[in-house]
Formats: C-alpha cells, sequence, structure tokens
C-alpha cells in the first residue's frame, strides 16, 4: 500500500490516532485497548525471557 506521494506504507507499525475527533468514552476504550496491547507485549517479553534462561542454563 503506498500514500498519496507513492511512498510505502507500512501497516504493521502502529501509528498515533487523531485525538481531536474522539469522544471522551472513545478515548478511555482506546486507553483500555493500549494498556491490554502493552499487557500482551509484556507477557510476549517474558516468554522470550524464560526461553533465554533455559538456554542458558543448558549450556553451563
Amino acid at each position: 500500500m503506498f500514500d498519496e506521494e507513492g511512498r510505502k506504507i507500512d501497516l504493521d507499525t502502529p501509528r498515533p490516532r487523531a485525538l481531536a475527533a474522539l469522544s471522551v468514552k472513545l478515548m478511555q476504550e482506546y486507553i483500555i485497548w493500549l494498556e491490554a496491547e502493552a499487557a500482551r507485549v509484556r507477557v510476549e517479553i517474558a516468554k522470550r525471557g524464560n526461553v533465554k534462561s533455559a538456554a542458558e542454563a543448558l549450556f553451563k
């Protein structure tokens, strides 16, 4: 996908949302979603740390 100026758009990179047009309720829902996404990322980081620790223990 490309923008109006022909630059490739990276759909996997999160983009800040325009907040001016959102109601307070929608902004609160957006915060809940962001917090849930951050928690999901923290879980994945912890999993990878556990795998790394297990691998390091195996080779000690």
